[in-house]
């Protein structure tokens, strides 16, 4: 009897043992997790940032789909004008050149591979959600392109997408997204935390 009384304590110790750790170490966990998926999410839209004003120095609005972007920074050039004089001086005689260069290798450069930046990080090649329209007036300004870039937060979050995990940090909205840009104004600015 004394050895299933011993047996059945050493088996509750282990028990509480192993559910004081996992209350420690989930909070830890998720935390890290959090940070570096989002870190790799940001990174990831920082690229397609890039990407498209690269696009729209060579089209003049934001590419609509990752396809038109992968096709036009592959095959394009930018145009780089460099003036020599002051253009500021009406008496400075100035000096204009114009130097193409290759879209792609400016793209590689900068480590971005245009078929790769449309995918989200920790998902089964999911695709980022992609706008880019023309707003017909914005502050008196007519013909303004602006795009929004965007992911669910609990879409690379994988396991620990629950919304229960917000119990350890109030900032974890997994409903929410993280984005750049802006449909209503023209603006690249991202949303994720500092």
């Amino acid at each position: 009897m004394r050895i299933v009384i011993n047996i059945i304590l050493l088996l509750a110790v282990v028990g509480l043992s192993y559910m004081l750790y996992d209350s420690i170490a989930e909070p830890i966990e998720f935390k890290e997790a959090w940070k570096a998926r989002e870190t790799k999410v940001k990174t990831q839209l920082e690229k397609i940032r890039t990407a498209q004003v690269a696009y729209k120095n060579i089209v003049g609005e934001y590419a609509p789909t990752f396809d038109t972007l992968q096709k036009v920074l592959s095959t394009e050039e930018f145009v780089v004008r460099s003036v020599i004089g002051d253009p500021d001086d009406p008496n400075a005689k100035l000096i204009i050149t114009e130097t193409r260069v290759n879209a792609l290798d400016s793209m590689t450069r900068l480590g971005i591979d245009l078929a790769d930046i449309r995918y989200v990080p920790y998902t089964d090649n999911q695709e980022f959600d992609l706008t880019a329209k023309v707003l017909d007036e914005y502050q008196n300004a007519k013909n303004i392109p602006v795009l929004q870039v965007s992911v669910r937060i609990k879409d690379y979050m994988g396991p620990w997408a629950d919304p229960d995990f917000s119990k350890y940090d109030a900032n974890y909205k997994p409903n929410y997204t993280t984005k750049f840009g802006d449909l209503t104004r023209p603006s690249t600015d991202g949303n994720w935390r500092k």
